[in-house]
C-alpha cells in the first residue's frame, strides 16, 4: 500500500497483483485518510469485493475506543468495519472471485516501473499513472484487467480484444514477438509515445521495438527545450 485512503489506489493494487486471474489478494490499509464513515464503507467493502479478504496494519485503527498513540484513529471507523464484516460473514459462501468478463487489459512492465521510478527524470509517478489509467478505464465503463508483461502469455492475450500499454518503456524480443502475433490476429493496441523505446539498460533505442505494429518510426526529441525532462 502506499499510505493512501480507501480509494481508488487500493482497488487497483489489489487488481493489479491478480494478474488478470481469479484469486484473492492481501492489500494493506491505514485508513490514513477517511474524511466520512461513507469512505470507510466504501474502503472495507472495496478489500471485501477485491481482495476476498481484509487485511489491517494495525487493528487499533478500527478499534472502538483510542488507545492514545493512534493518530489515525477515527471513532466512526468500528461500527463501519462491524457493519461490512458482520455482511460478509452472512454472506460468505456466496463470496468468490470469479473469472474476468474483461475483453480490455492494461499492461503494465515491472522492468520499467523499476527503471523509471521518482529518482529519475524520464517516466517518474509510474504507479500513479497506471493507476489513473485503470481508474480512467473503470469511469468510462469499460472494464479491464491488469497484467503484466512479465507473465504475458498468448493463451493470456487470447482473452482480450484490445491492450492498453500506456508507459511500457520496456519489452522484451519475446514479450513485443507475443504482442505483434496477436496483434497480426486481430489485437486492438493502444500505445503512449514512449513504449518499447528502451533496452534493458536502460538507453533509448534507435526505434521502437514495435515500430512495424505501431506503423511508425522513432524521430527524436521534440516540442521541448530539455529532453532528459521528457518521457516520450
Amino acid at each position: 500500500e502506499t499510505y493512501q485512503c480507501f480509494g481508488r489506489d487500493n482497488a487497483f493494487l489489489m487488481e493489479m497483483y491478480k494478474d488478470g486471474e481469479a484469486r484473492p489478494v492481501m492489500c494493506e490499509f491505514y485508513n490514513w485518510y477517511t474524511p466520512s464513515p461513507a469512505h470507510e464503507i466504501r474502503g472495507f467493502a472495496q478489500h471485501l469485493m477485491h481482495g476476498e479478504c481484509f487485511y489491517n496494519f494495525a487493528l487499533e485503527h478500527i478499534f472502538k475506543y483510542n488507545t492514545g498513540a493512534n493518530w489515525t484513529w477515527d471513532a466512526t471507523r468500528w461500527d463501519s468495519f462491524r457493519a461490512i464484516f458482520q455482511k460478509a460473514a452472512g454472506i460468505r459462501e456466496y463470496l468468490a472471485i470469479p473469472e474476468s468478463a474483461a475483453n480490455v487489459a492494461q499492461l503494465c512492465s515491472e522492468s520499467t516501473a523499476c527503471m523509471f521510478d521518482e529518482a529519475s527524470s524520464l517516466g517518474g509517478r509510474w504507479l500513479q499513472h497506471q493507476s489513473s489509467l485503470w481508474t480512467a478505464l473503470q469511469q468510462s465503463q469499460v472494464p479491464a484487467d491488469v497484467i503484466w508483461a512479465e507473465t504475458l502469455s498468448p493463451k493470456k492475450l487470447a482473452r482480450y480484444k484490445v491492450l492498453v500499454m500506456a508507459d511500457v518503456k520496456m519489452l522484451s524480443d519475446a514479450q513485443a514477438g507475443m504482442v505483434r502475433d496477436w496483434v497480426n490476429k486481430g489485437g486492438v493496441l493502444i500505445a503512449g509515445g514512449s513504449s518499447t523505446l528502451f533496452d534493458r539498460k536502460p538507453a533509448p533505442r534507435k526505434n521502437y521495438l514495435l515500430a512495424d505494429v505501431f506503423g511508425a518510426d522513432y524521430a527524436g526529441f521534440a516540442g521541448v527545450t530539455k529532453p532528459a525532462e521528457n518521457d516520450t
